[in-house]
């Protein structure tokens, strides 16, 4: 796909030299800082140096006091009490680090996860109705919750107290819990809008560990939890949530939950991981468990002893992952397949595609396979239960929740928020919806903006790439949504010998002055080979990554894109 380079304005400001000087920062990534917004020593500063007293009071939140006391009666009172997530990475989380928390007080502790093919998303009467058998009398819902209005009043009318812990996008109404914490509630005067489920759920332990006076080590020894939520549910890593990866990474780094740690060793991450590391190496494996199976597994591996219990659960989380990734390249291969044949697909500017017996829990992730080819929000259906049910995924400018906002006359469910979403409708609304949600996004974006973005973060002249660069850019970490690794454009002036690396990918090495030279990786970008081959005269699009070898380490660059200089 041919990607639309877009450069940042310059905004130099007086004291730039001074931000080099008094951060030993390189002039690049002072130039960056400033693009970024962070255009004062003070704003660098807070960036440069999350520290726990960036951390906001979890009383700030509305409902906050009146959840501890609850929580506490139950407590007192002996009742049982049953904590309820979701089946993702976000929810899984949420529910261990609960459970394992609530546990160090209260005997009286269980936790119930939807099945996603026979309950779907959010709170259900059938989770109710388990609460219930069990004589619950206090469920706790974490990331979910939000918009369960008849769930929540059918457990209201059974005499259950629902607390709901969500960070989902709120109805101007919200459903008859006995407390909802949730920082985008529309009277929530809570600073940070954009913590996970399980940063959400962090907070409640938090504000009980307060109230009870406890030492944090009592509730930061669950921080690989929220990293691994952070990482995982794409929360922008910024303001609190930067504060908790930080907290979190060091803690995976020096003394990691042994569940974490065998994570990292079966995925064949570092034990210094990045956040790249949990997303691609932890959060797969988790999710396969709601995905393919029962996201109950995931919580039994989350929450299993360190020994053969542990190894077991993984392993068991490793072969679902399996066989997803087969199930995964398959479906893609029929919704590309799809796209190829459409006659009209040009016209559209969206990509809707249904067929009844695609896997439900592999949809949201061809979703985003779809988008990495066809760069247009993209939304693939299913049949499940007697209703068409789906996952959406959107680019940037179209907030998904928006539109489906705008076609919710056409739907009996859904929610999520600007990025990815989910729905339900009749079978009977398809071609309805399909007409709507077209002509909803063709409203706010035009064809022009259909081509995939590659931000540039500044233009660099090769010979500047030393070890001061890679440290400062060290420094801006740890990277992912709202603070994505800088990424630089640079002119090649010469002909590079190149290698095709397993028929896809393209490696070759770049001439520096005074003798140096650089190696280069374009993953997935064979495509590129004729400019490599007949040009001396292209644009490259990279980032700085370190690789090691028998013990010795280099610089290198990461291709993001490949253009002939015009």
């Amino acid at each position: 796909m041919e990607k639309k380079w877009i450069l940042p304005s310059k905004n130099q400001i007086d004291f730039q030299e001074d931000f080099e000087k008094l951060f030993s920062l390189h002039p690049k990534i002072v130039e960056i800082l400033i693009n970024r917004g962070y255009n004062s020593k003070e704003k660098i500063e807070d960036f440069l140096n999350p520290r726990l007293k960036d951390l906001h009071s979890p009383f700030k939140m509305d409902d906050m006091e009146k959840v501890v006391l609850r929580i506490e009666k139950a407590i007192e009172n002996n009742e049982k009490i049953l904590i309820y997530g979701d089946y993702d990475v976000d929810g899984t989380t949420s529910v261990a680090m609960l459970y394992l928390f609530l546990k160090k007080f209260h005997s009286k502790i269980i936790y119930y996860l939807p099945d996603r093919y026979s309950e779907g998303y959010g709170i259900s009467k059938t989770g109710i109705d388990f609460a219930i058998s069990r004589g619950v009398s206090l469920i706790i819902a974490l990331d979910c919750g939000t918009k369960d209005f008849e769930s929540i009043s059918y457990a209201k009318k059974n005499n259950l107290d629902v607390i709901v812990c969500d960070h989902h996008q709120p109805d101007d109404n919200l459903p008859e819990a006995f407390a909802i914490l949730n920082p985008k509630k529309k009277k929530c005067d809570y600073p940070f809008k954009e913590l996970s489920g399980c940063g959400v759920g962090f907070k409640l332990i938090s504000a009980i560990s307060e109230k009870k006076s406890l030492h944090a080590k009592e509730y930061f020894c669950f921080l690989d939890f929220v990293a691994i939520s952070i990482a995982c549910d794409i929360v922008p890593i910024l303001g609190e949530n930067r504060v908790l990866m930080d907290l979190g990474l060091k803690k995976i780094s020096e003394k990691p939950l042994s569940v974490t740690k065998n994570f990292l060793a079966i995925s064949g991450k570092s034990n210094f991981p990045s956040v790249s590391d949990i997303v691609f190496g932890i959060g797969p494996r988790i999710n396969a468990a709601g995905r393919m199976d029962h996201a109950k597994i995931a919580v039994k591996a989350l929450l299993s002893e360190k020994g053969d219990e542990q190894n077991k659960a993984i392993e068991h989380l490793e072969i679902l992952n399996n066989s997803r990734k087969e199930v995964d390249k398959q479906i893609t291969e029929q919704a590309l397949s799809m796209i190829e044949i459409d006659k009209d697909f040009e016209k559209k500017s969206t990509t809707v595609l249904y067929n009844p017996i695609w896997h439900k829990g592999i949809i949201g992730i061809v979703a985003s396979r779809c988008i990495e080819y066809f760069y247009k929000p993209t939304i693939i259906l299913t049949l499940s239960q007697g209703k068409i049910t789906g996952s959406g995924r959107s680019i940037h400018g179209i907030n998904l929740y928006e539109v489906l906002n705008s076609c919710k006359n056409l739907l009996d469910r859904f929610g999520g928020h600007e990025f990815a979403a989910g729905m339900t409708l009749d079978i009977l609304n398809l071609e309805k919806f399909k007409k709507k949600f077209d002509e909803e996004v063709s409203k706010k974006i035009s064809k022009s903006d259909f081509s995939f973005p590659q931000n540039i973060d500044s233009k660099i002249d090769l010979s500047e790439i030393y070890y001061n660069l890679f440290e400062s850019i060290n420094k801006m970490a740890p990277f992912g949504p709202g603070n994505m690794t800088p990424i630089f454009a640079s002119k090649v002036n010469q002909k590079v010998d190149y290698q095709i690396i397993n028929n896809t990918h393209l490696k070759f090495s770049i001439k520096i002055k005074q003798g140096r030279m650089i190696s280069a990786i374009a993953f997935n970008m064979k495509e590129k080979e004729k400019i490599l081959k007949d040009s001396n005269n292209f644009e490259i699009a990279f980032s700085v990554e370190e690789d090691t070898f028998l013990g010795n380490k280099e610089l290198s660059l990461r291709v993001r894109d490949i253009k002939n200089c015009y």
